[in-house]
């Protein structure tokens, strides 16, 4: 690919993957179509621009879709309520990163746990169980990166699900 191509496509709108996530198959077949598209160069001046998703005690900014980065990875900027965040869960083909920019987490990796604070981050690689919480008093917010993509789906598919469903009706849908 010449260099010329790729610098003519920052900020090229991007025609989103048709896919419904049921079950963790699906992921599968959406990350296939996403490594069929070209990767989008992209300046995002405020993250107020960028799509998002929000769920109980949850609302997520997508920084960089998987049709962005032909499925390499998503990233999110994350804003979790207090007492918010996710149970003990893994996710058997994606890393998940984070790293805290306000409030304070407990997260949970392996068998290890840590208070993370603003600067502070962690990392989970596939079939690693993990969780983390908001232990502080006010809105925690972090950066949130997934690869290979395809997370940003999960969070669309849990947004439509009726609140009474509980955090593990949700998680159901990585495992």
């Amino acid at each position: 690919m010449a260099t010329s191509d790729i610098n003519e496509r920052v900020n090229q709108s991007v025609k989103k993957v048709p896919a419904e996530i049921n079950e963790v198959e699906d992921f599968f077949r959406l990350r296939d179509e996403f490594s069929k598209l070209p990767h989008i160069p992209k300046i995002l001046p405020a993250t107020e621009d960028a799509p998002s998703v929000d769920f109980p005690g949850q609302h997520a900014n997508v920084l960089v879709s998987g049709e962005e980065s032909a499925g390499r990875f998503v990233m999110f900027e994350v804003v979790l309520e207090p007492g918010f965040g996710a149970p003990p869960h893994h996710q058997p083909n994606e890393d998940e990163w984070w790293f805290v920019l306000e409030g304070t987490l407990d997260i949970m990796i392996g068998n290890r746990k840590a208070t993370v604070t603003a600067g502070g981050s962690a990392f989970a690689p596939r079939g690693c169980v993990h969780s983390f919480m908001n232990v502080g008093d006010g809105p925690a917010r972090m950066l949130t990166m997934n690869s290979p993509a395809g997370h940003e789906r999960f969070f669309e598919a849990i947004s439509k699900l009726p609140e009474e469903e509980g955090p593990e009706a949700r998680l159901g849908l990585l495992a």
